[in-house]
C-alpha cells in the first residue's frame, strides 16, 4: 500500500500545484489487471491496485477543470523482475500451504513468459499525445478480456477457476448449486461464460 497508494498520492501532491499553475498535465498511473479480478494470496497487491484506480477516478474529477488529465493503466503478465521478487510471510498458515505454492508458482511462471513491456511503453506514449485521454486503458487483450468474463461469467465459475476454494472434502450442496446454474445458465444466454458465448457468435462486442 505503500507503493501502490500513499507513495502515488505523494508524488502525485508534489506535482498538482505546478500543473494547476499552468492550467495543464496529465497524470498517468500504473494499476494492473489485479485491480479487475482479484486473484488468491495477492490480496494486498489487489487491495492497492484497487485503491489506485479508485483515486484516479476520483482525482480526474476533481481536477479535469484545470485541463489536468489522470488515466490509468491496467496490463496482465509482462516480462519483469517481479518473478523473482516474491515475498512470502515468514509467518505461514500450513493448511494453505498448497494452494499458497501452487499460486505463488503460477505467477512467476506468468511474468517469465509473459508479455513484451514495451506494450505498456506504447500505451503511455498514446495517453501523452491524447489530448483529451480516457480514465482506463488496457493494454492487452488478456486484460481485456477479463474485464468481460467477470462481468459475464457466473460469479461461481470464477471462483472455482480462480479461487480453489474447495479444501479437502466437496459441500453436500454443491452439486444441486451447480445442476441449479446449469438450468438459469440455458434460460438466459447472458450468465453463460463468455467463451460458451464465443463459440455460438453472441459474445458481447
Amino acid at each position: 500500500m505503500d507503493v501502490f497508494l500513499f507513495g502515488l498520492l505523494r508524488t502525485i501532491r508534489a506535482v498538482l500545484p505546478h500543473m494547476r499553475d499552468q492550467r495543464s498535465g496529465k497524470i498517468i498511473n500504473m494499476s494492473s489487471s489485479a485491480a479487475t479480478l482479484a486473484l488468491p494470496f495477492v490480496g494486498f497487491y489487489s487491495a492497492g491496485k484497487y485503491a489506485m484506480a479508485g483515486l484516479s477516478e476520483s482525482l480526474r474529477r476533481e481536477v479535469m477543470g484545470f485541463n489536468i488529465w489522470v488515466s490509468y493503466l491496467e496490463a496482465s503478465a509482462f516480462r519483469t523482475n517481479a518473478a523473482n521478487e516474491v515475498i512470502v510471510a515468514a509467518d505461514r498458515i500450513e493448511d494453505y500451504s498448497p494452494l499458497r505454492d501452487n499460486a505463488i508458482h503460477d505467477f512467476q511462471q506468468a511474468i517469465r513468459s509473459g508479455k513484451d513491456p514495451k506494450m505498456v511503453a506504447k500505451t503511455v506514449e498514446k495517453i501523452i499525445k491524447t489530448k483529451k485521454p480516457k480514465l482506463l486503458y488496457r493494454v492487452d487483450s488478456q486484460a481485456k478480456m477479463l474485464s468481460l468474463l467477470k462481468a459475464f461469467t457466473p460469479r461461481r465459475a470464477q471462483d472455482a477457476a480462480e479461487g480453489h476454494l474447495a479444501v479437502g472434502a466437496e459441500d453436500p450442496g454443491a452439486p444441486a448449486r451447480r445442476l441449479q446454474d446449469q438450468r438459469l445458465d440455458q434460460a438466459d444466454p447472458l450468465r453463460r461464460p463468455l467463451e460458451l458465448q464465443s463459440a455460438t457468435g453472441a459474445a458481447p462486442t
